[in-house]
């Protein structure tokens, strides 16, 4: 993966400035933003792979948004593993605290939180793993159904471990980077956040060339 020209491509690209904008004040309204945002990158993304001229799009069209919902949906299915297991601890701490009383009532539920913050984290860091292959597979033909296809997440993790670990990282940098808007008065955050969506999705593209 080229990240000097996942970096800078952005400034190479016809009406930059305008696009990042407008994508950016896209992004910050609740929820419909945050779907438009995942879909305009996955289409970065696209592109990126298939060498197009024009890497960053007009963005405001209901196809972004389309996809966005569609890549909602994928992640939502994903977290239900999470959810089920979130479920069973917090089963098992109410069991407890209605079985259980004084200090050891207490060391149980403290012990059941531990484990649930636990199994947050890891499980989130999971997730943020194994989302570039959701998206890489879904971009095949913007079908949903073949995000679902488990085995094929697996074996392009199995056989590309280095890859998806490079992006993994690349992932929570681009999330640093989105942050930074909010140290200039939240202003910043119209161009931080598209910018770093199509940086990660820019080396998203450059890897659905080789895999």
């Amino acid at each position: 993966m080229d990240f000097t020209r996942a970096i800078t491509f952005v400034f190479h690209e016809r009406d930059w400035i305008k696009k990042l904008f407008i994508e950016g004040i896209i992004s910050i309204i609740p929820f419909a933003g945050f779907v438009h945002l995942i879909g305009w990158a996955s289409e970065i993304a696209k592109r990126v792979s298939r060498f197009d001229s024009e890497l960053i799009p007009n963005p405001a069209t209901w196809k972004y948004f389309s996809n966005g919902i569609k890549l909602l949906i994928s992640g939502l299915v994903y977290y239900i593993p999470w959810l089920l297991i979130t479920l069973i601890l917090k089963i098992f701490s109410w069991t407890w605290a209605f079985v259980f009383s004084g200090g050891f009532e207490k060391f149980g539920i403290h012990l059941f939180v531990f484990l649930n913050d636990i199994w947050n984290f890891l499980y989130f860091f999971l997730f943020l793993f194994i989302l570039p292959v959701i998206i890489q597979l879904f971009l095949e033909n913007e079908k949903i159904r073949e995000t679902f296809n488990f085995k094929s997440v697996y074996l392009r993790i199995k056989r590309n471990k280095q890859t998806y670990v490079t992006l993994f990282v690349s992932l929570i940098v681009s999330f640093i980077i989105a942050s930074f808007g909010l140290s200039i008065f939240y202003i910043g955050i119209l161009f931080t956040i598209p910018y770093a969506a199509a940086f990660f999705s820019n080396l998203l593209g450059q890897t659905n060339q080789i895999i």
